[in-house]
């Protein structure tokens, strides 16, 4: 998704926030889903934001076992 926001950005009105809040629902019912909603939710919108607001949301949304991936 990295590359693809990079190149949305370059657009003459492409903002991060047009691209994310298609991505809010990502880890629906994983540990750390409401921190990425809302770290999303309350950066996407700002002036200059870019790829790192979303390696920043996916720092706070911890790895999950494989069990739990799997069930």
């Amino acid at each position: 998704m990295l590359p693809y926001i990079e190149e949305h950005l370059k657009e003459e009105h492409g903002t991060i926030g047009h691209v994310t809040r298609h991505m809010l629902g990502l880890f629906q019912q994983m540990r750390g889903a409401k921190q990425w909603r809302r770290y999303l939710s309350e950066n996407a919108h700002r002036k200059g934001a870019g790829t790192d607001v979303v390696r920043e949301a996916l720092s706070l949304v911890p790895e999950q076992d494989d069990e739990v991936l799997s069930a």
